[in-house]
């Protein structure tokens, strides 16, 4: 039955031009909440791109699988200008659209009250909000309220398109109708061998225990040298938490002397060391650091990776997630993955990145913290 949905998904997608990317998100994305039936999961989305690239209708794509799926109870597609919101009306509008998708445009003319108002919204059951806009839209709205980044559970990029091939797509749009019918008529859940090979698919998947490249201990060592002039990523993947948390991530880039400024430390809002070597991904779905260790600064001789947990509930820590575990990756292949699923505290040293001589070497440390600030402490740094 898995792969009649697919095969559905991809007769619609089959008349974008170009969006590459986005049609393989959308389709992992669909089979990822078709497999784990977790109400909890947020449905919410970014779509990010010029006008008349083909967001509302793929907007309309999603609303109809969200219905096949049984997560929404009517599925239909409502859209809305968010500079013409007010306080009252937003709540009046995500009221009618109930059920279904409200997608808001022009997202960072969005009114302070209105978006304390979507705030709450976002908490509703049977609703999936939409934020659709440019790029420079979205990276503004979210660099002024940044804990809308942590509703949304996709950002879709469309940049791809063609533009010669709009008419053709809108086109097709029109006059073919999406048949849901197997969606709605599914019974069974993949495999997790099935579940692993559409994970895959794409760094935003939600992780399952992969078992490829080294596992790696607490004091485990790997070499890094073939990798340094490539991009390599660290991501701290899991499948579900037992109370409602968030997970940061934290880069300290130390010198010889192990003095630490500021600007060394890397966090959502400070997400990029001055040359670009390391940043921090602050629209993937999963916290998740990348590295260009060739370009690194010559002073900096260690790189502490770390996270931290934080929410309401006052016992958190990485015991209660699922399957928490740290994936290293140089492009689609996972070179090593360590686990934290009996770490009983709040904040983690999980690895560190070190020159040794003329190379690059990677130490599993997993020292666990009560608090970021207790973790903060280790570098010398009052938070």
């Amino acid at each position: 039955m898995q792969e009649s949905v697919l095969t559905d998904l991809e007769q619609k997608l089959d008349c974008f031009q170009g969006l590459a990317e986005v049609k393989s998100q959308i389709h992992v994305w669909i089979s990822l909440l078709q497999s784990l039936h977790d109400n909890s999961i947020p449905l919410h989305l970014v779509f990010m791109g010029k006008p008349k690239t083909g967001k509302t209708v793929t907007a309309k794509l999603i609303a109809q699988a969200y219905y096949a799926l049984g997560l929404l109870s009517e599925g239909k597609l409502i859209q809305s200008n968010a500079s013409d919101l007010t306080e009252i009306s937003i709540f009046q509008l995500a009221n009618q659209a109930l059920g279904s998708v409200l997608m808001l445009t022009h997202v960072n003319a969005m009114p302070k009250q209105v978006f304390l108002k979507l705030f709450d919204i976002l908490q509703w059951e049977n609703l999936a909000v939409i934020l659709s806009g440019t790029s420079f839209e979205i990276e503004k709205l979210l660099y002024q309220f940044p804990p809308l980044r942590l509703k949304f559970s996709n950002y879709l990029d469309f940049t791809d398109i063609q533009p010669e091939n709009l008419e053709e797509m809108i086109s097709n749009m029109h006059h073919d109708t999406f048949d849901i019918s197997s969606l709605i008529s599914r019974q069974e859940q993949i495999s997790e061998t099935e579940f692993s090979k559409i994970a895959k698919l794409m760094p935003n998947a939600l992780a399952i225990d992969s078992k490829e490249g080294d596992f790696l201990e607490s004091g485990a060592r790997m070499d890094l040298t073939p990798y340094v002039r490539n991009e390599i990523k660290i991501r701290l993947a899991y499948q579900k938490f037992k109370f409602r948390m968030e997970i940061d991530a934290y880069v300290f880039l130390l010198s010889q002397d192990a003095c630490l400024t500021s600007e060394n430390m890397l966090f959502f809002g400070n997400a990029s060391d001055k040359n670009h070597a390391v940043s921090i991904a602050e629209h993937a779905i999963y916290p998740e650091c990348a590295f260009r260790l060739h370009k690194v600064d010559q002073t900096i001789q260690k790189i502490a990776v770390c996270f931290s947990i934080y929410g309401n509930h006052k016992n958190l820590n990485f015991s209660q997630i699922q399957n928490p575990v740290l994936q290293i990756f140089q492009g689609n292949t996972q070179l090593g993955y360590l686990h934290f699923s009996n770490l009983q505290k709040r904040s983690v040293i999980a690895v560190e990145l070190y020159r040794y001589k003329n190379s690059w070497k990677l130490h599993a440390i997993s020292d666990g913290y009560d608090n970021l600030e207790q973790l903060c402490s280790q570098f010398g740094m009052q938070i």
